[in-house]
């Protein structure tokens, strides 16, 4: 929405890689501090207008990163709409900062469990995304005895590093597989767990590169797959937004100068799924999609008030002209 493209490649490939070593949780939980900073900091002008138009600038930027913010742009746009309606001060908004942060951990404590309740000690577990989400429920597995067998499908080293040191730290027995053999070794997988960027207004689920061919692959074995997504990271946008998460580099192979296309995220669609996991349940692709269009309409409201005091803005400054030089 207005960013030069190029700072925007820069942008996405800086958030690419925070999302690789830290994780969208993580990533989301660290805007919201940086924001109370800046309310603490902040010496200008403190109106809830001036607030709410820096904030509609921070959202809008958030918009050229889809889909890999999603989360952070829920979280910014439940800041706007509590600024208009409650017609908030800077102060009163900083006040509500710890607790949006506890409402994100609540959700992500809320979904673990739920994929806990999906982990049985005598049913193997395939891995091949990090997820924190995962993480914390095998954490809950281990902490009542049931300690599954599970299996990394290797991917990118950062990645399935984070997997093993955390499946190290638990003492879990685990076995690395190449994600280009998994076929060996699909009839002693249990079930799968995977975490995915987002859901859109498509029905697709963008994950990690390599996982869609995984979950095409498991399905075609009746291998039960399951995605974690917690709510605040689905996406309800109908544009287009591939450009934040494709790429054209240039390459020399043996010699010869070629383009090739870089992709930072797979999809697949809901459909080749057993179910979501969300911190509100365990939801098959019918129970997602009622779940899906109920969620819709509630960030369609926001969007039309943000819409608004877009519009307003825009009208305001317009009327602010410069002295005519003549």
């Amino acid at each position: 929405m207005g960013v030069d493209k190029g700072l925007l490649d820069t942008l996405n490939n800086q958030l690419l890689l925070l999302d690789r070593e830290s994780g969208a949780d993580a990533i989301a939980g660290d805007v919201i501090r940086a924001i109370a900073a800046t309310l603490d900091m902040f010496a200008g002008d403190r109106s809830n207008a001036a607030i709410l138009s820096h904030l509609i600038d921070l959202h809008d930027v958030m918009l050229d990163m889809r889909p890999r913010m999603a989360n952070v742009i829920s979280d910014i746009q439940l800041m706007i709409v509590e600024l208009k309606r409650r017609e908030m001060d800077p102060n009163a908004l900083r006040e509500r900062l710890p607790r949006l942060l506890e409402w994100k951990e609540e959700r992500k404590r809320r979904a673990a469990a739920r994929v806990a309740a999906i982990i049985e000690p005598d049913k193997p577990v395939l891995l091949h995304s990090y997820s924190g989400t995962i993480d914390t429920a095998l954490q809950i597995a281990v902490e009542r005895g049931e300690k599954p067998v599970v299996f990394v499908a290797e991917q990118e080293q950062v990645r399935t590093a984070r997997i093993v040191r955390s499946l190290s730290d638990l003492s879990l027995e685990f076995r690395v597989i190449s994600e280009y053999a998994l076929s060996h070794v699909l009839g002693e997988i249990g079930i799968a767990l995977f975490s995915a960027l987002t859901l859109n207004a498509d029905e697709e689920l963008i994950v990690a590169p390599g996982s869609a061919n995984l979950i095409n692959l498991l399905g075609a074995a009746d291998v039960p797959t399951y995605v974690v997504l917690t709510t605040n990271k689905w996406s309800y946008w109908t544009d287009d937004a591939s450009t934040t998460w494709h790429e054209i580099r240039k390459k020399s192979i043996a010699g010869v100068g070629v383009s090739k296309d870089i992709f930072s995220h797979d999809w697949v669609g809901l459909d080749r799924v057993t179910a979501l996991v969300t911190e509100d349940g365990v939801l098959p692709p019918s129970e997602a999609r009622k779940a899906y269009a109920a969620s819709r309409a509630d960030f369609a409201e926001v969007e039309r008030e943000i819409k608004q005091l877009r519009t307003a803005r825009a009208a305001s400054m317009a009327q602010v002209r410069l002295p005519d030089p003549g």
